[in-house]
């Protein structure tokens, strides 16, 4: 079970929470990755992964001691 509970983010805005839902059950019906890509707010989605990957591998300074 993982111990890190800290959060690199606030909220998902509507749109997010959209294409989240939107790729679920494209997926889950049998859908192709191609399809998902198609959402309006695919990009907006996929640029705050990103950034939340990249605030995740940043140290803090209390592992720094």
């Amino acid at each position: 079970m993982p111990t890190d509970t800290k959060r690199y983010g606030q909220s998902f805005s509507a749109g997010e929470i959209q294409a989240l839902d939107y790729i679920i059950q494209t997926i889950l019906r049998g859908g192709t990755p191609t399809m998902v890509t198609r959402h309006k707010e695919f990009s907006a989605l996929c640029r705050k992964v990103i950034a939340l990957k990249a605030a995740a591998k940043e140290p803090t300074d209390a592992e720094h001691g």
